[in-house]
C-alpha cells in the first residue's frame, strides 16, 4: 500500500496540511509555531467545508481567505485574526514553493493583512507609584 495521496487527495486541503505539519516539524519549528500554523490552516479548512467551498488548493481564491479572515474578525480580536492570517500565507507559500499551486493561483498574492489597531497603555503616574511603594513598606502584609 503506498503512502501516496490518491488522484483524488491530490490538491487536497487537508492532505497537504499533514505535508506542511511534516515540513515544520522537518524545519524543528517550535512546537508554538506548529501548533499555531496548524490550527490556522484546520480552522480555514473547517470553515471552508462548513460554507460548500472547495477545498482543492487549487481553487481556493483570494475571496476565500476574505471571507475567512471577515469571519475571524467577527468571533476574534484583530490581533488574532492577523494571526491567523499570517499563519494561512505561510502555509500557501509553502505550498507554492512545493509546486502544489501556481502563482497565478495564489489566494495571498495581492492581499493584506487586517490592520490590527495599535493598544494604548496607560502609564501609571510617578506619584501614584510612590504611594503604591509607600503602600508596600514594611513587614506588616
Amino acid at each position: 500500500m503506498s503512502n501516496q495521496p490518491s488522484i483524488e487527495q491530490d490538491g487536497d486541503l487537508t492532505v497537504n496540511i499533514q505535508s506542511f505539519l511534516r515540513h515544520l516539524k522537518a524545519e524543528n519549528k517550535s512546537p508554538a509555531t506548529i501548533s499555531t500554523y496548524i490550527e490556522a490552516a484546520n480552522l480555514f479548512d473547517e470553515f471552508l467545508r462548513v460554507h460548500g467551498y472547495t477545498r482543492l488548493l487549487a481553487g481556493i481564491r483570494t475571496e476565500h481567505v476574505e471571507l475567512f479572515i471577515t469571519a475571524q474578525l467577527e468571533l476574534h480580536s484583530p490581533a488574532t485574526a492577523a494571526n491567523r492570517y499570517r499563519s494561512l500565507q505561510s502555509f500557501f507559500k509553502w505550498a507554492l514553493a512545493e509546486g502544489e499551486i501556481e502563482d497565478a493561483n495564489d489566494p495571498f498574492r495581492n492581499l493584506k493583512s487586517p490592520k490590527v489597531p495599535e493598544k494604548i497603555v496607560r502609564i501609571v503616574p510617578e506619584d501614584e507609584i510612590r504611594k503604591l511603594l509607600k503602600a508596600c513598606a514594611g513587614t506588616g502584609f
